[in-house]
């Protein structure tokens, strides 16, 4: 499963970047962005050696078979997650604190 992690602080995420690279961006802009995303791709499962509930528990994502950041190839990440029912699809949001100051929750959405 693929996961991609975003800031969503301005302050991180200069609205006068474009793509492709305009002549006016500057370096410390790309660079000020480039800090901020994060995506990996690895197997997905719950943790069955901690208690879970039907509401929440903890998934391990890994190995990584592919990562943004090099030294995570081949490393198990450890997440908490919660379960939510909303109308009738079922929601999977597993928490993900980044260490520059910011966190962001990611949703997978799935019909039950």
């Amino acid at each position: 499963m693929p996961a991609v992690m975003l800031s969503t602080d301005l302050a991180v995420r200069p609205l006068s970047l474009g793509w492709s690279a305009r002549a006016n961006n500057s370096l410390s802009d790309w660079a000020l962005v480039g800090q901020s995303p994060f995506s990996i791709a690895g197997r997905f499962r719950i943790n069955p050696e901690l208690p879970a509930s039907e509401t929440e528990g903890q998934v391990l994502h890994g190995p990584m078979e592919a990562a943004s950041v090099p030294s995570f190839a081949g490393s198990t990440e450890t997440r908490k997650n919660t379960v939510e029912r909303r109308d009738d699809p079922l929601y999977l949001h597993v928490d993900a604190i980044r260490r520059i100051d910011f966190s962001a929750t990611s949703s997978y959405g799935r019909k039950a």
